[in-house]
């Protein structure tokens, strides 16, 4: 594997199409759940479309990162960094998912510090935001324990199941951010 940035559990390299049935197979496995990952992905999600979106998009302006298990050929995540403005140094954390065997076994802090460090080491940016449901306080709880300062509501941006949902919007400046792992 050919690493990009690591931390103490996890390590990062750029996206591969090998790696698409397996992040896919975590997106679909309920509507629900894909909907607190990515309001623009449709389920069941497939491994031809993460391939095609990867394939489609300004690699200047959007990033697709495959995690795995620190030393090891495990894949354990997935995340994108996107609206890279290189004029303003700024981009969003999108589709950050970690493989339902390592949720809920206080991983997902480093998965958003290895994020934050290809960000702000890697790509050089200044900022990083990203938006959580309002619903999904184990993502929060994750994102402020990581150094992200949530800044405001976007109330009722997003339609699902008929109902109206709202989004915390969230961010780390590269001042704020400690380079710790």
């Amino acid at each position: 594997m050919q690493e990009l940035m690591s931390t103490k559990l996890f390590a990062a390299r750029p996206f591969c199409p090998e790696d698409a049935p397996k992040i896919a197979l975590w997106m679909s496995t309920s509507a629900a759940d894909l909907f607190m990952v990515s309001s623009s992905l449709v389920f069941p999600v497939s491994a031809d479309v993460l391939i095609k979106r990867a394939k489609e998009v300004d690699p200047d302006e959007h990033k697709f990162y495959s995690v795995f298990l620190a030393g090891s050929d495990t894949i354990a995540g997935y995340f994108e960094i996107k609206n890279i403005n290189s004029q303003h140094s700024i981009g969003t954390g999108a589709h950050i998912i970690l493989s339902p065997e390592y949720r809920g076994k206080g991983m997902g802090k480093d998965l958003i510090d290895l994020l934050s460090r290809i960000a702000f080491s890697s790509l050089g940016l200044y900022r990083v935001s990203l938006s959580v449901h309002t619903t999904n306080q184990a993502a929060i709880a994750v994102y402020k324990k990581a150094g992200y300062v949530n800044e405001g509501l976007l109330r009722e941006v997003l339609l699902f199941g008929g109902k109206r949902y709202s989004l915390y919007q969230m961010s780390l400046l590269r001042g704020e951010w400690k380079n710790d792992n």
